[in-house]
């Protein structure tokens, strides 16, 4: 099975690491399902951990960490095209 995962939920795993977001990224790394990211969604990510709001609770080396690992660890797809079903790679 795969998945994408909203930003906002990618997000409250980082604020709850014991919430069912969490709880979701660990069944990720234990092979349940695979995660589907994109670069947008991995910019939109970006900019919103940047937000200062969130900035007091995640430090920033953090969310870079994170952002990071996803790019590297979750299955990268291209960003949709409208009508384009086809953008795993």
């Amino acid at each position: 099975m795969r998945a994408v995962l909203d930003v906002n939920v990618l997000i409250s795993a980082l604020l709850s690491r014991t919430g069912t977001p969490a709880r979701l990224l660990l069944a990720w790394q234990k092979g349940r399902f695979e995660l589907i990211v994109s670069p947008g969604l991995l910019a939109e990510l970006g900019r919103a951990l940047a937000d200062s709001k969130l900035e007091r609770l995640i430090p920033t080396s953090d969310a870079e960490a994170f952002v990071a690992w996803l790019s590297r660890s979750a299955l990268l797809a291209r960003d949709p095209a409208l009508g384009d079903a086809d953008t795993l790679r």
